[in-house]
């Protein structure tokens, strides 16, 4: 999400040869094609998203993982978070006549990405941005940590969901912030956060006689083969989630859906597609994961994917 809705960067126009002939088409339907900014938002694919929420009874939850906003201004953050939890005037619209997910009948949880952390709202952007944790201070309150999202409980079955925020610390940005724009690193503070937020929510649960499920959910793709949207020392968290018995890994970022792609030894990663980005070559997408539990362990994720804009 962004203030302004519809503009495109250059760079995300395919095919690539036919790249100035798309920009100049653009532009003389209104649309603003930028080479220092990131695209923003599709205005049909965020009322899509908010009507198919709206109108699916059976979410159990709205998991958002990442970049959420389209950079870390201010500006920018507040209509990412009006989008989110603005209060419907009737179905999914809000009182300002904007799609809101806040009309969906599940609660909504998320953690930042590396857009929510950029500080400028041109290449090569860089970070140091605290608007996010500030205006999204209800629903992600640790800043560059580890948190607990959501307990789900159904007939005596229980699923955690616990996020962590990779996104690079503030001085690696500063030193580099033209080649690590888009990557994240896994910072052994926030591993650590992680791995004992898990620990302690599994006991808490054990006294109680209850053994759950654990899904871990992070912004960047592990084994990201795109070395510009890489998660650096990615082996560390997989072989933390290996020996921590989480073998589901939600993430995004990386804009391309996969469902779940080939597993990484015993670990599953589900990365989502972009829900909103303008232009996207890969279209915008929503994902409905039905996960199956049976006696603390998941034993199957079922996955419906679909593409805004066709549902």
């Amino acid at each position: 999400m962004a203030r302004v809705a519809e503009s495109i960067n250059f760079i995300d126009l395919r095919p690539r040869r036919k790249a100035l002939v798309q920009a100049f088409r653009l532009s003389r339907t209104g649309h603003a094609v930028h080479l220092r900014r990131p695209a923003t938002h599709d205005i049909a694919a965020l009322q899509d998203l908010a009507e198919h929420a709206f109108s699916d009874a059976e979410l159990d939850l709205i998991l958002i993982t990442g970049d959420i906003a389209t950079t870390g201004d201010r500006e920018d953050v507040n209509a990412a978070f009006d989008f989110i939890s603005r209060p419907t005037a009737g179905g999914w619209m809000s009182d300002r006549n904007t799609p809101t997910l806040a009309a969906a009948d599940a609660p909504i949880v998320l953690l930042p990405g590396n857009h929510d952390r950029y500080e400028n709202t041109k290449f090569p952007f860089g970070a140091a941005a605290f608007a996010f944790d500030d205006v999204f201070n209800e629903y992600w309150w640790v800043g560059q940590n580890a948190s607990f999202l959501a307990g789900l409980e159904k007939e005596g079955e229980w699923l955690l969901i616990l996020g962590a925020d990779f996104s690079l610390r503030i001085p690696e940005y500063r030193k580099n912030p033209l080649s690590h724009a888009g990557q994240g690193e896994v910072s052994p503070h926030v591993l650590k956060s992680l791995r004992l937020l898990t620990r302690k929510c599994r006991e808490r649960l054990k006294r109680k006689s209850m053994t759950p499920a654990v899904i871990w959910a992070i912004h960047f793709a592990p084994r990201c083969t795109d070395t510009l949207l890489r998660l650096r020392k990615d082996e560390r968290f997989l072989a933390a989630a290996e020996a921590d018995g989480v073998y589901h890994i939600f993430c995004g970022h990386t804009h391309e859906p996969a469902v779940p792609p080939p597993p990484m030894g015993n670990i599953n990663v589900y990365c989502a597609g972009t829900a909103s980005s303008f232009g996207s070559p890969r279209g915008n997408h929503i994902h409905t994961r039905e996960i199956e539990v049976v006696n603390g362990t998941i034993v199957e994720i079922r996955s419906i994917d679909d593409q805004l804009g066709m549902i």
